[in-house]
């Protein structure tokens, strides 16, 4: 590579990360107890949910994924929305260093 594209490169990428984190100043400070979310935002605490419990789930009973505890004796009810597990997926090793659910879904 030649070394003004390695220098080019280098400054987009510092420029990305300069904009990532003005964009999410907030969160950036403190990921691990901060999020965009305010107290009556039940989306973000319905997809952490969601998210969590596919992670739990994968790792301790995998034939029991779809029977969630939030319609509890009803089974089935994690087909009630997105399953997310792709998400679950990408967050179980962070969750396995440090269990923390703000940290996980932040880190997506």
């Amino acid at each position: 590579m030649p070394p003004r594209t390695v220098t080019t490169t280098l400054v987009v990428a510092l420029l990305f990360v300069v904009l990532g984190v003005a964009a999410t100043w907030p969160v950036a400070s403190d990921p691990a107890r901060l999020s965009l979310a305010g107290p009556n935002n039940n989306d973000f605490h319905f997809n952490t949910y969601v998210v969590m419990w596919g992670a739990h789930a994968l790792t301790t009973s995998p034939l029991q994924l779809h029977h969630t505890n939030m319609f509890w004796p009803e089974r089935y009810t994690f087909a009630y929305s997105d399953m997310e597990l792709a998400h679950s997926l990408l967050v179980m090793p962070l969750l396995a260093v440090w269990y923390n659910p703000t940290l996980a879904i932040n880190a997506l």
